[in-house]
């Protein structure tokens, strides 16, 4: 707590100011890259990295932290499947149809790209086997990526209370993300072969 008054103290004092200081400006990007699917997955990715690299220590006895951890590693995840579909998507001509927030949706579209559409090889390859027991795992357990932002539905049905094990859910983001990427690695080399 002491280094974020710190912080406090750096951007400025408690005062409420005498005039409003906006702090989200719309304006145009710094590059157009910006504004893109890679963009936004690896800026998640970096961000849950940081977020679980300063929170390792403290795991055991700050469990009110696991539930902002898990859900940016989601976010990350989902994010890396987007990207992936739209890259397949972009050799194959075949965009498919918005999944919204479902993992396993969003990776069984992305095996459709990889496997029926680019009929590129490996579809029972041991490493993306254990991703869609990953991802299936995330599913369901939150199906609808809410139950880690929110106690309850908009039903206000409480969500089933759920502990997050620190090292498999970095294990986890790492092997699903680092899939996503490779997969992408292996469309381009398939583009620049054949």
């Amino acid at each position: 707590m002491g280094e974020f008054l710190d912080l406090l103290n750096d951007v400025g004092n408690f005062e409420i100011p005498t005039q409003f200081e906006r702090f989200l400006h719309r304006e145009e990007p710094p590059s157009m890259s910006d504004q893109t699917l890679s963009f936004f997955a690896y800026s998640y990715e970096v961000a849950f990295r940081e977020m679980a690299t300063a929170l390792k220590e403290r795991w055991r006895h700050n469990g009110l932290l696991q539930a902002p951890l898990f859900y940016v590693a989601r976010h990350s995840v989902e994010l890396h499947l987007k990207w992936a579909i739209e890259e397949f998507a972009s050799y194959t001509g075949d965009s498919g149809k918005d999944y919204g927030h479902s993992l396993l949706d969003l990776w069984n579209e992305l095996k459709r790209q990889q496997f029926d559409l680019a009929a590129l090889p490996g579809e029972m390859d041991p490493w993306g086997l254990h991703v869609e027991k990953l991802i299936k795992h995330m599913h369901n357990t939150d199906p609808k990526g809410d139950s880690f932002r929110y106690p309850h539905s908009v039903s206000k049905k409480l969500f089933a209370y759920t502990r997050v094990e620190f090292d498999g859910l970095v294990k986890a983001h790492d092997h699903i993300t680092s899939y996503c990427g490779a997969s992408m690695d292996v469309l381009a080399d398939y583009r620049s072969n054949y």
